[in-house]
């Protein structure tokens, strides 16, 4: 078959998958088309906001995020807006893209494969490539997986077709969009631009190699790089998009819990994912989904064939080419979801684009099975048989992501669309809603919203990764007209969540559910922060003492002002903010947020030199928070003593007979520690209280002059 007969075979193969599973998401949400993924609405939102003329704002005059993963696919989002396709309209503009990369890319897998091994091998592997169910799922899941698999692939054929001309232009070209399509894009694009520098010069073999002003364009992606980086720190603060930031490990950075769900992660997909060695009820990740329908049985062996053995040759030859470059990408890519997320979300989304380069390397694989334990006349037979037998497989698979795809998306309507379109009718315009899920709720809502997840608002950001009691410390600072009057949230979410009962304590009246068809759907809830807001001053009868500094333990900034830290030897123990809720004796229920204090805290607060010091410490005799470990995670009970003798250092300087009390097993109670005037001799004072206790809020007085 010609070229031209192939480009039009795979384009009728894109179209016919394509129109099914659009038609089908058609008929199921009665003509309204729906993504499987709530997270690709909050792409149309940022593009909303970016064609209205308020770029990085999620909500107009919010301070700026980076809530779009991909800033490539964000730009794009935007241009659709732009010339018309908007509202619901968007969602067909998002499926165009998908259609058009899935195309795109199968057409790349066929010309890398037939670069590599040959034209057969690369029919077969642009149809395994396009019949595979969760590829064909996250291609049209409205999603980034498009655009950055399409220009990933290119980064690869550029690679290619650079080595046999010794030049840079195509592949640095490509690597510095690669750079821009997603966050493991930069790491990945600056690789093979290095790494296309690296073969060029190898490839000479004894021969001197003499250098080349064109070699400088492999420092185009690290440009393109850099800037990247540094709008995302101009914006946001930070140098990786708030999408991806909140939902890496490395915000409170434990090196065995990294290590041990890392390792667990890459161990469960090779297994699960590649291997097909685990039943269809198994999950890989947190988070993660079933590993049915992915790849079929022995996937992984022909994978391991095909690319350790080309690699291996290479290697031998000294000549780096196409399989040392396909595995290092795919390890890398793989490596760095595992290590900074470890999140097997919604059908593994963030390894579907290295599924290309899995089955480039398996159809290699089965050409080398073929030649090793095949007669001449039997080779091709024999390639025929396993190719017929993964397609058959990939076949079933499909059907199940359409499936899947399908009632998805109805769900996705029926429990959250749903509840969207009850807030934009029933809600006042200026109404503020608290959400965990930023997408379908705002884009389609048309109510300001508050990410408690801290994915689109920036002040919320990472902070439920130090327990949710941080979320709700942080709701109690906001001013009263920014706060949440509602609270959206589905039930799963809450049983899916662990530490998540700090949120349930402002949320009050259920005034909206929409029917659970399948699932339970988003409610929504009127806040209550009543017994917060009693909760900011303390019941200590100061006289004539006035507060000079205060340390709400658990609210991120007040710690971060205060340089706070918890003192403990326990490595990979981590305990979250979590919430106590009690009395004052006869007086309503206060609710605070604190810690579980093991071995101390050290914090320093500004003071008044040459002036006593007395510290208010709010703290509680028993207290239930999460723990986090590398093997075992749980709730646990903290208990401590009717009186915890501490020891106290000011500035270093010892102070003896200090202790915490606290009588009462279901009371607030303060204890007040006395600092002598010569302790105190700076405009900040550094304090370090060592012992065990629950701890959750500071005020530190001194008398006026």
């Amino acid at each position: 078959m010609a070229r031209k007969g192939l480009v039009v075979l795979f384009l009728i193969a894109c179209i016919f998958l394509s129109s099914a599973f659009f038609q089908a998401s058609y008929l199921a949400t009665e003509g309204r088309p729906t993504f499987p993924t709530d997270d690709t609405y909050i792409y149309f939102q940022y593009a909303r906001q970016l064609a209205l003329g308020h770029p990085f704002q999620y909500n107009t005059g919010d301070e700026p995020t980076t809530g779009m993963t991909s800033i490539l696919y964000w730009l794009l989002m935007s241009f659709g807006y732009l010339i018309g396709f908007r509202g619901e309209l968007q969602v067909l503009f998002a499926f165009l893209v998908g259609f058009a990369g899935l195309f795109t890319s199968t057409w790349l897998v066929y010309r890398t494969v037939e670069r590599l091994i040959g034209r057969g091998a690369g029919i077969a592997a642009s149809f395994l490539f396009c019949l595979n169910g969760q590829v064909v799922w996250g291609y049209l899941a409205g999603l980034e997986i498009p655009l950055f698999t399409s220009v990933l692939l290119l980064s690869v054929y550029s690679f290619l077709k650079d080595i046999e001309g010794r030049s840079y232009m195509r592949t640095s070209i490509a690597c510095a969009v690669l750079a821009l399509s997603r966050p493991e894009g930069l790491v990945v694009g600056c690789f093979v631009a290095f790494f296309l520098l690296y073969a060029n010069l190898a490839r000479g073999g004894e021969r001197p190699v003499r250098f080349r002003p064109s070699a400088l364009l492999v420092l185009v992606p690290i440009g393109v790089s850099l800037l990247y980086l540094s709008v995302n720190k101009a914006v946001a603060g930070q140098f990786s998009p708030t999408t991806a930031s909140t939902k890496s490990m490395w915000n409170f950075p434990d090196f065995f819990r990294i290590l041990y769900a890392s390792s667990q992660f890459i161990l469960d997909a090779a297994r699960g994912l590649f291997g097909a060695a685990y039943p269809s009820s198994a999950e890989v990740g947190f988070s993660g989904t079933s590993t049915v329908a992915y790849f079929a049985p022995f996937a992984l062996l022909l994978f391991l064939l095909g690319a350790f053995f080309g690699c291996a040759r290479e290697i031998r030859d000294r000549v780096p080419a196409g399989f040392s470059l396909i595995l290092s990408v795919f390890l890398l890519g793989t490596g760095f979801a595992a290590f900074t997320s470890a999140n097997g979300f919604q059908h593994h989304r963030y390894l579907i684009p290295f599924y290309s380069l899995f089955i480039i390397s398996m159809v290699a694989g089965i050409q080398n099975l073929s030649e090793w334990i095949s007669r001449d006349e039997h080779r091709r037979a024999l390639r025929n048989g396993i190719v017929a037998y993964l397609m058959l497989l990939s076949g079933f698979g499909l059907v199940n992501a359409f499936t899947q795809y399908t009632f998805e998306g109805v769900m996705i309507r029926t429990t959250t669309t749903a509840t969207a379109d009850w807030i934009r009718e029933n809600l006042e315009e200026d109404d503020v809603v608290g959400i965990v899920d930023a997408g379908i709720l705002r884009y389609s809502g048309g109510r300001r919203t508050v990410d408690l997840l801290g994915l689109t608002t920036r002040r919320f950001f990472a902070r439920w990764m130090a327990g949710w009691g941080a979320v709700v410390e942080e709701l109690s600072h906001m001013p009263g007209d920014e706060r949440p009057a509602y609270v959206i949230m589905m039930p799963s979410f809450g049983k899916l969540t662990p530490g998540i009962e700090p949120v349930y304590s402002i949320m009050g009246e259920k005034i909206y559910e929409p029917w659970p068809v399948y699932v339970s759907g988003q409610a929504v809830f009127r806040t209550d922060y009543a017994a917060l807001d009693s909760g900011r001053l303390p019941r200590f009868e100061s006289g004539d003492w006035t507060v000079v500094d205060s340390l709400d333990v658990g609210y991120m900034l007040d710690e971060e002002r205060c340089g706070y830290s918890t003192l403990t030897s326990l490595p990979a123990v981590r305990f979250d903010v979590g919430l106590h809720s009690a009395s004052y004796d006869d007086e309503p229920v206060t609710a605070d947020c604190g810690r579980v204090i093991l071995e101390g805290e050290r914090f320093s607060v500004r003071t008044v030199p040459g002036k006593a010091l007395r510290v208010v410490l709010r703290s509680a005799r028993t207290f239930r928070t999460f723990r986090y470990s590398p093997v075992s995670d749980g709730y646990v009970d903290s208990e401590v003593r009717a009186f915890n003798p501490v020891e106290m250092l000011v500035d270093g300087r010892r102070l003896a007979g200090a202790g915490i009390s606290t009588p009462s097993r279901d009371r607030w109670h303060e204890t007040v520690l006395e600092v002598p005037s010569e302790f105190v001799k700076r405009d900040r004072t550094t304090i370090v209280v060592r012992g065990s206790y629950n701890s959750f809020h500071y005020w530190f007085y001194q008398k006026p002059e």
